[in-house]
C-alpha cells in the first residue's frame, strides 16, 4: 500500500491522478501515520497546533484577556493540542499521533499553502500572549495559511521551523 501512496503523490499530471488522490484522502483509504511515514517522506514530526476556540475568536479583545487569564476551563481559551505532521507528496498530514490510523481534518495540499515563520514582532489578532509563553520545549512556531485559514504550529528549534516552512 506504500508504494501505491507514495506513486499517486509524485504523480503530477493529469486531473483523472488528482482525483483519484483527492478520492483516497476524502475516503481515509491507507492514509494512517504510520503507513504514510513508512513510505518515506519529504518530513514528518511532533508539533503543538495551537487550537483557537470560536468562542474567543468572537469575543471583543477585553474578553479575550478575561478567557486567557486562567479562570476560565482550557476550552475556552487558546491552547496547544500536541500533533504529528507529515509532509507527503504534495499534502501536509496532521495526526493526532505517530500511530493515528486516519488524518485529523483534510490534507493540506501544498501548492495552495502559503508557510512563515512567526516573528515575535508580528501581530496576531490577539494571540500575543500565547506566543510569548510558549509551551515547554518549543522554541519557536510557523503558521500554515490557505483559503482564509491560518493554523499556527509550535516546534522544538528554529532549524526545525525553518525546515517545516521551506519544504
Amino acid at each position: 500500500m506504500s508504494q501505491q501512496i507514495r506513486q499517486r503523490h509524485s504523480a503530477r499530471g493529469s486531473s483523472a491522478d488528482q482525483a483519484d488522490s483527492l478520492t483516497m484522502k476524502a475516503s481515509g483509504g491507507g492514509l494512517s501515520a504510520k503507513s504514510l511515514i513508512e513510505s518515506s517522506p519529504a518530513q514528518h514530526g511532533p508539533a503543538l497546533k495551537l487550537h483557537v476556540p470560536a468562542i474567543y475568536k468572537i469575543s471583543p479583545t477585553c474578553l479575550q484577556r478575561i478567557l486567557s487569564s486562567g479562570w476560565f476551563p482550557e476550552s475556552m481559551s487558546p491552547h496547544w493540542i500536541e500533533r504529528h505532521l507529515v509532509q507527503a507528496g504534495s499534502f501536509l498530514y496532521r495526526f493526532e499521533t505517530d500511530q493515528s490510523s486516519e488524518p485529523k481534518g483534510t490534507p493540506v495540499q501544498l501548492a495552495a499553502v502559503e508557510a512563515r515563520v512567526v516573528g515575535e514582532d508580528d501581530y496576531l489578532e490577539g494571540l500575543e500572549l500565547m506566543f510569548r509563553q510558549l509551551p515547554p520545549g518549543s522554541d519557536a512556531v510557523f503558521s500554515v495559511s490557505t483559503f482564509g485559514k491560518t493554523q499556527y504550529f509550535a516546534v522544538s528549534s528554529k532549524e526545525e521551523c525553518s525546515t517545516w516552512v521551506n519544504s
